[in-house]
């Protein structure tokens, strides 16, 4: 039985690398015959590809996936080199290919029972299916391509649920980590050299729509992301991973190196919000691992957010030598430190959103539709509406039972999150934690769709994890611990 089972393993590897191929050919007689189809091309090869993978071994197309959405605004930004980009773009569909085919082939697989994450989860994809044929967004091809970024993502809580064991979720968050290393990299290759040509191609092509990707005379980082702000996700996320792993040993050179590498890459991408809750996220692992009860907890991490802010305040410089990093650095300290003053911090503009967006959910009960808060607003003529924070997002797009239904779940998941990461003192446990808290008030965020699979699945390993309690699935030694 073993032998016949090595061999279906590789006679599937067989014809996944034969169907790449057939792929790959068929791709290039495509675009050679189309050229102006050249990602429609690459997007039926990816998808194809996809599959051949997906259908004989679905964990290594999860973490395929993970570093495609990673890769995901290189690839678009150097095909345009070749053809330029105009409408919609078809590399937009791989992701949602690839996360139904992992729902369908793990369907069959053995689900873990209910919880009030899972059921709360289930009703927010409920409504926001919903909410997608709300005339109010426009068009139901708005509504449609809203479900694209809001629905689709939430799909990898199902994923992390049923595919992501210990094991498994252990390689996504160690493959997270490696992949950080070289985005952070080239971001500050942006930062202190210059942006490659297909970079300021498409920083010139977003210039008038994009604006807060300048930061006076400087232009902020985005690497190989969708955008600069999933960049400092990304670093961030990134930094966390590799002190969740190296929390015992970050005397070692490599751990204190990389870590060292994706700080100052988080410091240079100039998003404010991130370095706050990255504070906060780095915080909660370590009570966590002292086991400190959730009350204290939460009084502490909010500590360290304040005091991010005066440390900030007293280490910031008076003067900045002229030069994008020196902007995007006064920029950064001078928004930590003083958040609340508008000279210097847009924190005010952005809770004037917040509190305009939430206020909508009593004056339109049912919302404007999941299309009015994503990309699809601006893509297809609906009513764009985007608050760029979660609450208010979902009380636009679903209106009230999309408010009071994002705090059960945001509740659920903080309590779920860090009763685990208490229990387990691991570095899976622990880096769950960090992820939900650095990417906190933008898992519904219609714009950030290159890092939101990413939560999800995290947040469905959490769940498959709590419902079995302190114990590790299985033993992964250094692994996990």
């Amino acid at each position: 039985m073993s032998a016949a089972v090595a061999a279906a393993r590789s006679g599937s590897r067989t014809v996944a690398v034969l169907g790449a191929v057939a792929i790959a050919v068929s791709a290039i007689a495509y675009t050679a015959a189309e050229p102006t189809q050249l990602r429609t091309a690459v997007t039926l090869g990816a998808v194809l590809l996809a599959a051949a993978i997906g259908l004989s071994r679905p964990e290594p197309l999860l973490y395929v996936v993970v570093v495609w959405l990673v890769a995901l605004g290189f690839v678009r930004r150097v095909l345009t080199l070749v053809v330029a980009s105009h409408g919609s773009d078809p590399l937009l569909l791989v992701e949602p290919a690839a996360v139904a085919l992992l729902l369908l082939v793990t369907a069959s697989r053995v689900q873990p029972r209910r919880t009030a994450l899972s059921l709360s989860v289930g009703a927010m994809s409920v409504i926001i299916a919903a909410s997608a044929l709300n005339p109010a967004q426009g068009s139901l091809k708005v509504g449609a391509a809203g479900l694209l970024f809001l629905l689709v993502p939430t799909a990898g809580f199902w994923l992390g649920r049923t595919l992501c064991t210990d094991v498994v979720f252990g390689r996504v968050l160690k493959l997270v980590a490696a992949v950080s290393i070289p985005v952070a990299a080239y971001g500050l290759v942006q930062t202190f050299v210059s942006f490659p040509r297909w970079d300021r191609i498409w920083i010139q092509s977003v210039q008038e729509v994009y604006q807060a990707l300048n930061v006076g005379t400087a232009v902020r980082p985005f690497s190989s992301l969708p955008s600069s702000a999933e960049y400092a996700h990304l670093v961030a996320i990134g930094a966390a991973i590799w002190l969740a792993f190296g929390i015992r040993t970050l005397r070692l050179p490599f751990t204190a190196a990389a870590v060292g590498l994706l700080g100052a890459a988080l410091v240079l991408a100039s998003s404010r919000l991130v370095v706050f809750l990255t504070a906060a996220a780095i915080i909660a692992m370590v009570v966590a691992r002292l086991r400190i009860p959730a009350g204290v907890a939460a009084g502490l991490v909010l500590g360290a957010i304040l005091a991010t802010s005066a440390v900030v305040g007293r280490v910031a410089p008076d003067y900045y030598a002229p030069g994008a990093a020196s902007d995007l650095i006064a920029h950064q300290t001078e928004g930590l430190a003083n958040p609340l003053d508008p000279s210097s911090s847009t924190f005010l503009i952005h809770l004037s959103l917040v509190t305009d967006g939430l206020h909508s959910a009593v004056s339109h009960p049912a919302g404007f539709g999941a299309g009015a808060v994503s990309l699809a607003a601006g893509k297809f003529g609906g009513t764009g509406l985007q608050t760029e924070a979660d609450p208010s997002n979902l009380a636009v797009a679903a209106g009230f039972p999309g408010f009071a239904i994002y705090l059960v779940l945001a509740t659920i998941a903080f309590v779920r999150a860090y009763a685990l990461a208490r229990a387990r003192r691991d570095a899976l446990s622990l880096g769950a934690l960090a992820i939900i808290t650095i990417v906190f008030l933008q898992w519904f965020n219609g714009g950030q769709y290159g890092i939101a699979l990413l939560l999800w699945l995290t947040l469905g390993w959490v769940d498959r994890a709590s419902a079995r309690g302190a114990e590790p699935e299985a033993a992964a030694g250094g692994a996990t611990r």
